[in-house]
């Protein structure tokens, strides 16, 4: 399961957003047309990822298709399931991150502001 989903985990510490079925957007069929235009291939759906609390950037934006939309959301359940251990209260998502990159293998969180040192000095 985490050979799916890991990568997934990963760009999710690396934006910093939780995916929510919300906010995905199947392409419309215009957008499918330039997609396939730019040398896509077209085997499955494939959805924008716009979330709502997370800012885009000038006009870049996240495209999906269904595999990856389904392990992202897995991912997101994997991440909630280090938080819920604890009954721990968070203020917010990024909250969560921070806790759950403390109990998650560090491959997860590496190069991400979520990064914790799981190196212990102790004397």
């Amino acid at each position: 399961m985490l050979f799916n989903i890991g990568p997934k985990i990963s760009f999710i510490f690396k934006m910093g957003f939780e995916p929510k079925e919300e906010d995905f957007y199947e392409l419309t069929e215009e957008q499918y047309v330039k997609f396939k235009a730019q040398g896509e291939e077209i085997t499955t759906k494939w959805y924008l990822l716009l979330p709502k609390d997370y800012p885009v950037q000038g006009n870049e934006v996240i495209t999906v298709n269904a595999n990856d939309k389904e392990n992202l959301l897995k991912a997101a359940i994997k991440i909630e399931s280090y938080c819920k251990g604890e009954h721990k209260v968070f203020k917010n998502y990024e909250e969560k991150l921070y806790y759950a990159a403390t109990l998650m293998p560090e491959v997860f969180s590496q190069g991400t502001k979520f990064q914790e040192s799981h190196l212990k000095i102790i004397k």
